[in-house]
């Protein structure tokens, strides 16, 4: 057999193949111990989980990397076979359990998984039998790796060949400040000297200059928390085996080692990103395990192009990722002045006005700053708000002074606007760039300016945003239209009308926050009256789109979703749409909106649907939104005919029937089942919840 061998390691590497013998000596990988497991999973269900179990006797002891491949002759799920009978939930419990107590995931992967086929009767039966899956501690010795299943040859497999290392020069990294260095006096010291009282001194100098400082000093410092712990173990176990017995040695051995692990802990919460952990035990390994889960689950190792062939090299990630965000943030031309102009309305006073462009004094401005979380990510310069929160008896009169002259006039410093994109995994095992979610990281500095006008709108929304809205507006709950959806799909269960039937429709906008028009956003504020020193500001590169990730961006996109909703209350005005009336007497209900997600609630017939394709056409046009017609999905009344379905369906061009998505709403569902989660159609999204607790609590399979 070919042994598998990782970049620059010399030695072969030990295979541990069949169910007996010696347990085997490791070999060294990037002066790691470094395991490799080929495996042919046994046909008999009893022989196999024996395989398992001795699998796992010997890596478990040895706490080493592991690096697992081969036919493992089952599956994790029915997600991983096509054809043949569907096999229930705890069929998979040993493969799950073996994986979780193994600590092992699947490699990314190209190709197609489902390799294994063979002929079941009359079906066609495909499994993904073949997989190639490592533990965690592998996953850091080779953070790209990844695997590739081949073409069909001579055998019913396809060939599986894995990936360690895609090699290449260590690039730099990014700096980022360091939150445990907030609570190192010598550190703040040092950072307070190097911030200089210079009142004139443009805020992006002074902290360029006080990252080149940080960096030099932590070059000159112990900072390697897991190494200074391992340092302090030795020392502590000579000073308790010395016949001396120094108590104040080591009391002074045993308060630094303590320190070091509360180091190790909070250089494992800020690489975990997790926020809502403040209290308790310490929690190094847990954070560990988030972090961990991060990286694999954002890493880019293959990623499909336009043509539908799978890229690897990394430049060639690079210029898929680019060309599909270029078209994204592109504008497109459309006509929007009409159709803002038809939708809203002057609402906003000219004292209202003045008061959202007033001088914010500096109470006001370090009141922004500090409603920002300390602990999110930085953006492009590197500080956290920790850092200015830690610094603000320093820095804060250069702030104070560049955002007051901002709202006097001056532009917006360009280099604090600039962005860092990360791009999040929507799915579990995303293989295209629209299966990544793009999330803004924004300068605190930029963030600071933002805040403002955020808090600044905030007692306006209500007046601003209508009432078929309300996230983000204060005073409103966004379960008040989870109450009225709920009513209206209760009617539509119970309705027996068979010729004034209903409907409820629910739309998806593709990309919300990333098709926004720019000049549409500006004719959107131009109408409430909102300017900001009569400009558009901070707009760069892209020529569309709002930053998710930015305080700003919610209210922005909130106020332009109210075009749709003055669409839909005009057109209900004129006649041409007709809501639905769930009982005598009560309000007509023609649409709910929940974030990018709207729901339409009309009579089914030919006249509705006409109108609503022309208001949604009009939004599009105006906007730059465009919806994505496999999301949405129609429900109907209970005796609605088929033919009534099936001539609206292809007038709104919408195929779904019964599937309303991530709405939150507690209910029955429309077969009478009671829903146990507050979601409709909400499986999948505990089930990624679930998925997401198992990376860093491995749990039993069941």
């Amino acid at each position: 057999m070919q042994q598998a061998k990782p970049p620059n390691c010399k030695k072969k590497l030990h295979v541990d193949a069949g169910t007996s013998g010696k347990a085997p000596k490791p070999s060294k990988a990037k002066g790691k111990n470094f395991f490799s497991s080929f495996v042919y999973g046994n046909n008999d269900k009893k022989l196999r989980q024996q395989q398992w179990d001795h699998l796992l006797s010997l890596s478990l002891p040895r706490d080493a990397p592991w690096f697992l491949t081969g036919d493992l002759n089952d599956i994790l799920c029915n997600d991983e076979k096509d054809g043949g009978v569907v096999r229930p939930k705890g069929s998979f419990s040993d493969l799950r359990t073996f994986f979780s107590e193994g600590d092992l995931f699947d490699l990314q992967h190209s190709g197609d998984p489902l390799f294994w086929r063979g002929q079941r009767g009359d079906d066609l039966v495909k499994c993904r039998l073949d997989r190639a899956a490592s533990n965690t501690l592998w996953a850091e010795c080779f953070p790209t790796a990844r695997c590739q299943y081949l073409e069909f040859e001579s055998s019913d497999h396809r060939p599986l060949i894995s990936f360690f290392d895609k090699g290449g020069k260590r690039k730099r990294g990014l700096f980022r400040y360091d939150r445990r260095l907030c609570n190192n006096e010598e550190a703040k010291k040092f950072i307070d000297e190097t911030l200089r009282d210079d009142t004139r001194e443009a805020v992006c100098d002074i902290l360029a200059n006080t990252r080149s400082a940080i960096s030099l000093w932590n070059k000159t410092q112990q900072r390697n928390s897991k190494k200074q712990i391992e340092q302090k173990k030795l020392e502590l176990d000579v000073a308790l085996s010395s016949p001396q017995n120094d108590t104040n040695l080591i009391q002074d051995i045993k308060t630094k080692l303590n320190a070091a692990y509360l180091a190790e802990e909070e250089y494992w919460k800020q690489r975990s990103r997790l926020l809502w952990l403040k209290l308790g035990d310490r929690n190094t390994g847990y954070f560990h395990a988030i972090t961990k889960s991060r990286k694999r689950a954002n890493a880019f190792s293959v990623l499909e192009n336009d043509d539908g062939q799978m890229v690897n090299k990394e430049e060639e990630i690079v210029q898929v990722i680019g060309d599909y965000f270029q078209h994204l943030f592109t504008s497109t031309p459309g006509e929007r002045e009409m159709i803002v102009n038809q939708a809203l309305c002057p609402i906003i006073s000219e004292a209202e006005n003045e008061l959202l462009l007033s001088v914010p004094s500096a109470t006001e401005i370090k009141e922004a700053a500090w409603s920002i979380n300390a602990e999110k990510a930085p953006g492009p310069d590197g500080f956290s708000a920790g850092f200015f929160h830690t610094h603000w008896n320093r820095i804060g009169t250069a702030v104070v002074r560049e955002v007051q002259e901002f709202f006097s006039g001056a532009p917006l410093p360009d280099t604090i606007n600039h962005t860092h994109v990360r791009l999040i995994p929507k799915v579990s095992k995303p293989q295209k760039v629209s299966e990544y979610r793009p999330i803004a990281l924004c300068n605190v500095y930029y963030k600071i300016y933002s805040k403002i006008i955020t808090r600044r709108l905030q007692p306006l929304m209500e007046k601003l945003i209508s009432e078929n809205q309300s996230a983000f507006v204060p005073g409103r709950a966004i379960g008040d239209n989870v109450l009225i959806t709920h009513e209206v799909l209760h009617y539509l269960k119970s309705s027996k009308a068979e010729q004034r039937c209903a409907m409820a429709i629910k739309t998806d906008m593709s990309k919300a926050y990333d098709r926004l028009e720019w000049d549409f956003i500006s004719l959107v504020l131009l109408r409430y009256i909102i300017l900001i020193n009569g400009l558009p500001r901070g707009m760069v590169v892209p020529s569309r789109g709002i930053r998710q990730g930015d305080p700003l961006s919610p209210y922005i996109f909130i106020m332009c979703s109210e075009v749709l909703s003055g669409l839909c209350n005009r057109a209900q005005e004129l006649g041409t749409l007709q809501g639905l009336r769930v009982a005598r007497g009560c309000p007509r209900v023609s649409h709910l909106l929940f974030a990018d997600d709207t729901m339409f609630f009309l009579n089914a017939n030919k006249g509705n649907c006409q109108a609503l394709k022309t208001i949604l056409s009009s939004y599009e046009q105006a906007s730059g939104q465009s919806i994505n017609k496999d999301k949405s999905a129609i429900t109907f009344s209970r005796k609605a005919p088929a033919e009534l379905k099936e001539m609206i369906k292809n007038e709104l061009e919408i195929s779904k029937e019964g599937e309303l998505g991530n709405i939150w709403v507690s209910r029955s569902n429309l077969d009478g089942e009671r829903e146990t989660s507050s979601l409709l159609s909400s499986t999948g999204s505990n089930k990624r919840r679930k998925g997401g607790l198992t990376n860093s609590f491995p749990q039993q399979g069941s």
